[in-house]
């Protein structure tokens, strides 16, 4: 489950970098797209789980537009372009291979 949150929210003592972009907070119509890499990495965790959580994932997860879900974006032609993506070799193994 990913909420919108702020820097509020981090626990004590952390604080992000200065001039890290955030997550949060982007405009609906930005057209912030998820990346590719790890938007993978989710769906290979969702595969393994199937089911109900699969389900949702893919049909309840919305991108920033809260329009547009996981699913819809797929169809639309995403699926083979965020499949092909591979992790930094130092990441492989954490990602998914």
């Amino acid at each position: 489950l990913c909420a919108s949150s702020s820097d509020a929210e981090l626990p004590s003592g952390v604080e992000p970098p200065a001039g890290l972009p955030h997550v949060w907070g982007w405009a609906r119509d930005s057209g912030l797209l998820p990346a590719d890499v790890y938007l993978r990495h989710c769906l290979l965790a969702m595969r393994k789980l199937g089911g109900v959580a699969e389900r949702s994932f893919l049909h309840d997860t919305t991108l920033v537009d809260r329009r547009t879900t996981l699913s819809e974006y797929l169809a639309g032609g995403a699926r083979e372009r965020v499949m092909a993506v591979r992790p930094p070799e130092s990441m492989a193994e954490r990602f998914g291979g």
